[in-house]
């Protein structure tokens, strides 16, 4: 269970992926996100690119980038109450809360440079897979040299323009 970001899993280490995911951040260190590429899953990306790669901002907690936790979309940074099975209330404050993922564009330039990303297709859905870990793994190394390099350039994206601010130390 977690308020923003749950998921399903069914299989052997359905457990062990799933497990505490309402004590991590939605997307960030520790969520079933990063357990699964830490296991060596694969992505599919079924009729979309990476823009849509949660796995993504996983990367970003594990670099800690610098906006995180300091640039929101309106509402984002607000504490959420969920109700769990038993009926019971909890606070979750926000964690690690995502940013922007148009950015995400320069991780798939990135994988395909390597060769890392098979294009497969799914009835009439064009498809993208590839490795999580390499996924992770391209999105740091981005990131590292430039902590700003999955920001997208809109001069009107709410979380982006003040994401280059802090980035360029203001």
């Amino acid at each position: 269970f977690h308020p923003t970001h749950s998921v399903t899993a069914w299989g052997a280490r359905a457990g062990e992926l799933t497990e505490g995911h309402e004590r991590t951040s939605g997307l960030g260190v520790g969520s079933p996100f990063h357990r699964a590429a830490e296991a060596g899953a694969d992505l599919l990306m079924i009729g979309c690119d990476l823009t849509s790669c949660s796995l993504i901002h996983v990367a970003e907690a594990l670099v800690r980038a610098p906006y995180l936790g300091r640039v929101f979309y309106d509402g984002y940074q607000r504490e959420l109450t969920g109700v769990d099975r038993a009926g019971h209330s909890r606070k979750f404050p926000p964690v690690d809360v995502p940013t922007d993922s148009v950015g995400f564009v320069a991780v798939r330039q990135a994988l395909e440079k390597q060769g890392a990303i098979a294009h497969i297709g799914l009835g009439d859905a064009s498809c993208l897979r590839f490795s999580g870990r390499a996924c992770l793994d391209a999105s740091m190394a981005l990131l590292r040299a430039d902590p700003g390099a999955l920001l997208c350039a809109s001069p009107t994206c709410q979380v982006c323009v003040p994401g280059r601010v802090i980035v360029a130390g203001g």
